[in-house]
């Protein structure tokens, strides 16, 4: 294989790997802002009893695992990039709202926003994978998923919970970046096309 064709191999393989990226980067930051940071945000800011929030953490959890396989069921029959699509749409549209009712939540408010927020955010969870496959290469798809899926994890996901915690005056600033980060996972799966799942040829 000449020089020639590895550079357009590596050009073909470009806009796959940005997808995978794209549709990580809302859907992994909204998994942590939802399912990760709320536990010590509950307790060390809202000052709420440890058990509460330690029941609304599993109930919110099972809530998560028994609605996830529906929506998966749903999505492969709508089909999983304008599934996710919508479903980014909606969860950025409702971000906002839903954080300035977290930074002022009640243990009842609590309770209902955790096992709300599961449901939601299962609807990403469910597909992120599938989605994932619909853009990568067969032949690729081990590297065109690994890679953009790790640097979008560590770079957004992983983030947002100390975001969430040092955002502190400025809520609202941090409820519009994780929005906008949602709006970004639906345009790319809005833009994204699924490939021929023989891969690129070599």
């Amino acid at each position: 294989m000449g020089w020639g064709s590895i550079r357009l191999q590596r050009r073909a393989l470009l806009w796959p790997t940005l997808a995978v990226a794209g549709l990580t980067a809302g859907s992994l930051s909204a998994y942590y802002l939802w399912i990760a940071a709320p536990t010590s945000f509950a307790i060390s800011v809202l000052k709420m009893p440890d058990s509460q929030v330690l029941w609304a953490g599993v109930v919110s959890q099972l809530a998560f695992m028994l609605i996830a396989p529906v929506w998966g069921w749903l999505a492969e029959r709508v089909g999983v990039l304008r599934w996710m699509a919508g479903a980014s749409l909606i969860l950025a549209i409702a971000t906002v709202p839903m954080q300035q009712v977290m930074n002022s939540a009640t243990v009842t408010t609590y309770w209902i926003l955790m096992i709300g927020a599961a449901v939601c955010v299962a609807t990403l969870s469910a597909t992120l994978t599938g989605a994932s496959a619909a853009v990568a290469p067969a032949r690729y798809r081990v590297t065109v998923m690994a890679l953009p899926y790790a640097i979008a994890n560590a770079v957004f996901g992983g983030t947002t919970p100390a975001l969430k915690e040092l955002s502190g005056s400025h809520a609202t600033v941090f409820s519009v970046y994780m929005a906008v980060l949602l709006v970004v996972t639906a345009a790319t799966a809005l833009l994204a096309r699924p490939l021929d799942r023989s891969g690129i040829a070599g």
